[in-house]
């Protein structure tokens, strides 16, 4: 499913998992933020005529990266925290059993918290872990895409390889709580919220607040 969520971003919500990979198009060119696969991106793509500036992944789950290696062909590298290399060795290993038919195996560049600009976009990435040792997210013209940290209503799950739940409560808190209340949230699934509704409404936040 194909939604624009925000004017020029469009959210594409892929695979049972139900995973939201998002295209932020400036002046003709678009930023991918995750991968579950890549075939309806890259004929979105096609059809707009955009030009591939570049792809970043959240972190290193086969929900996320499963169709990344197919974006080599418009001649960029996909980046991600080095911090989550540990995850895509183990989605190298499952993804056939999760469905996915793109193995997630590909060349990509490390990138850590701090500004960063690509094409037409200045990007804010933030370390936030606790979903995954690398989990990070992007501050992109006042939006935050949260990956699998912050949710609408609820958090990333922390029981799996890499999980904290001590640590991503203190990533949101220090992270993200912090920006205004009126910043747009576009998580990794689920529905758009704001950092304002989330401090109002979501449980595992007023524990932290």
């Amino acid at each position: 499913m194909i939604q624009e969520v925000v004017k020029n971003i469009y959210r594409f919500t892929l695979s049972e998992f139900y995973t939201n990979n998002y295209c932020f198009i400036k002046n003709g060119k678009v930023l991918i933020i995750d991968s579950t696969e890549s075939k309806p991106i890259i004929n979105f793509i096609k059809e707009k005529k955009l030009k591939v500036a570049g792809l970043i992944l959240t972190h290193g789950h086969v929900d996320h990266i499963c169709g990344a290696k197919s974006f080599q062909q418009f001649n960029i590298i996909p980046l991600m925290n080095k911090n989550d290399d540990i995850q895509i060795k183990i989605s190298q290993s499952i993804y056939q059993e999760y469905g996915f038919e793109e193995e997630p195996l590909f060349n990509y560049q490390h990138i850590e918290e701090g500004k960063l600009k690509i094409d037409e976009f200045e990007i804010e990435v933030i370390e936030t872990p606790g979903h995954t040792e690398g989990s990070i997210s992007l501050l992109i013209d006042g939006i935050l895409f949260s990956g699998d940290t912050l949710f609408k209503g609820s958090i990333g799950r922390t029981d799996l390889i890499g999980g904290c739940l001590n640590q991503i409560l203190k990533s949101i808190k220090n992270k993200l709580l912090v920006l205004p209340n009126d910043t747009i949230v576009l998580p990794g699934h689920g529905e758009k919220t704001t950092i304002g509704e989330e401090k109002l409404n979501n449980p595992f936040i007023k524990e932290v607040i």
